[in-house]
This record gives C-alpha cells, sequence and structure tokens, in this order.
C-alpha cells in the first residue's frame, strides 16, 4: 500500500460545528445571517416601541382636557416618536442600499430561519 494513499479517515463536526476547512467557506453567510437577525429584531423592536410611544402620547392627548402644557407634552411626544420612526426606515434603507453595494441578503430574516434544522 502506498503510503499516500493511506485514508486515516475524516473529522466530522459535532453539532453545528464543522471542520475549520469547512466553517470558513460559510463564514460570509453565517455573518450576513446574524447581521439579519440583528437588523430584523432591531426594527420590530424600534416599530414596537414607536407604537407604544405613539399610543401613549394619543392617549395623553385625548385626556389633556384643554390644559395647553399637556396638549404640549402629547404633541412633543407624537413627534419624536415620528422622526424616531422615519430614523428607523431610513436606517433600515440605508442598511439594504449598504448590503446590495456588497452583495449581501442583510434584509432578508427568513433566510435564516429556513436553514434551522428540522425547517426542511
Amino acid at each position: 500500500m502506498d503510503p499516500q494513499e493511506t485514508s486515516i479517515g475524516t473529522i466530522e463536526g459535532v453539532g453545528n460545528f464543522k471542520p475549520v476547512a469547512e466553517g470558513f467557506a460559510d463564514a460570509p453567510i453565517q455573518i450576513t445571517n446574524l447581521m439579519s437577525l440583528i437588523v430584523g429584531l432591531i426594527t420590530i423592536f424600534a416599530g414596537l416601541f414607536f407604537l407604544i410611544i405613539f399610543v401613549a402620547a394619543g392617549v395623553q392627548f385625548i385626556t389633556a382636557g384643554g390644559d395647553k402644557q399637556k396638549l404640549e407634552t402629547a404633541r412633543d411626544k407624537m413627534t419624536t416618536g415620528i422622526v424616531g420612526l422615519v430614523i428607523v426606515i431610513a436606517a433600515y434603507a440605508l442598511v439594504g442600499l449598504v448590503g446590495s453595494i456588497f452583495g449581501l441578503d442583510i434584509l432578508n430574516p427568513a433566510a435564516m430561519l429556513e436553514q434551522l434544522p428540522g425547517q426542511n
């Protein structure tokens, strides 16, 4: 038997861990999926935060009872909430633009969910 043809076996990964050479090949995809998940979660939390702030300001506006100070405070909260939502939407669009420039699918958190075990 030629020593160059002798096979001593292979290294198999445990769970989602892969051999080093194979793991590095998937690194850009895994980083993209992680970034996608983070951006998606931040966007969801920002949207929920806007909704809570806006509803609370609306209730405060309705219950102000004609008090100019309370009306102004409620209006300021609504304005702040809308400005925050516009910033989140602009940031989301900017992340999408940067992702498309670099060829990354950052704004697709569903891609990561499709790759979970048992989703076939």
